[in-house]
């Protein structure tokens, strides 16, 4: 159940694992790493390695594999937080104000520590960063908006697209895109699914 998760540590050390044993299997120099909803948070996290202090009992995820990505992708991801959140505050795991996706409030806009401690690290996550996301997607909702920026863009970005799909729609309407993002590393060669058809 989406309520229920949050960038708990078997998260994070999971996909850590993963991404290494890629790269060891593979034997490639580089990857392309594309992230979706959760995804996204997790993935830059994975990437960029250190401590993360953001959890009961903080630990490392070892150093940064940053120059070992070529194109990251982060779709629909709540960087910022979900407005949402903010009214439900802890009640969800999701939404708790350590490592969930709480965003503050307008007065005090304070991020979950695990979004601070990832927003404040404005190294890249690979060589090429690229955003997507919707104005009209349906689980992050107004506008992609948390306190007047998008939460689907983050500070070390080279590029964003915005369109207006539905939160599993931008992840599979926009796989052309992400193709080009992964092949061209630009959007000006992409066609959206109504460019397509």
């Amino acid at each position: 159940m989406a309520s229920q998760n949050y960038h708990s540590k078997e998260y994070l050390t999971y996909l850590r694992a993963f991404t290494e044993a890629v790269l060891k299997y593979t034997g490639a120099e580089k990857i392309d790493v594309i992230g979706h909803s959760m995804g996204v948070t997790l993935g830059r996290r994975v990437i960029k390695g250190g401590k993360v202090n953001s959890t009961l009992f903080p630990f490392d995820l070892g150093s940064s594999l940053a120059d070992k990505v070529d194109t990251f992708i982060g779709i629909a991801g709540a960087n910022y937080g979900l407005v949402t959140c903010q009214y439900v505050g802890s009640m969800m795991p999701t939404c708790n104000t350590l490592n969930g996706f709480y965003p503050g409030t307008a007065k005090d806009v304070g991020l979950s520590s695990y979004l601070k401690e990832l927003n404040d690290d404005t190294s890249k996550e690979g060589d090429h960063v690229f955003a997507m996301y919707s104005t009209q997607d349906d689980l992050i909702m107004y506008g992609d908006l948390v306190f007047g920026q998008y939460t689907s863009k983050w500070p070390s970005i080279d590029d964003f697209k915005e369109f207006t799909y539905t939160h599993i729609n931008m992840r599979d309407y926009t796989k052309e895109i992400q193709y080009n993002l992964v092949t061209n590393h630009s959007f000006e060669a992409a066609k959206t699914a109504e460019e397509i058809q």
